[in-house]
């Protein structure tokens, strides 16, 4: 989970029409240089997080 993700700035980004702000973000992501993360890797986290509140819950 050491991956980062782009952020949003929220007063500079969400001035743009919101149409023009999607596709930004789109272009950005689609541009970026970052490696692909594999689906299975992100489901096995996704679940990792899933189980540990469950855990934590109980």
């Amino acid at each position: 989970m050491g991956t980062q993700r782009p952020v949003l700035h929220a007063g500079r980004d969400r001035k743009l029409a919101p149409d023009a702000w999607w596709r930004t973000k789109l272009r950005e992501a689609f541009d970026g240089n970052r490696p692909a993360i594999p689906h299975q890797r992100v489901m096995d986290e996704a679940q990792a997080l899933i189980d540990e509140k469950r855990r934590k819950k109980t």
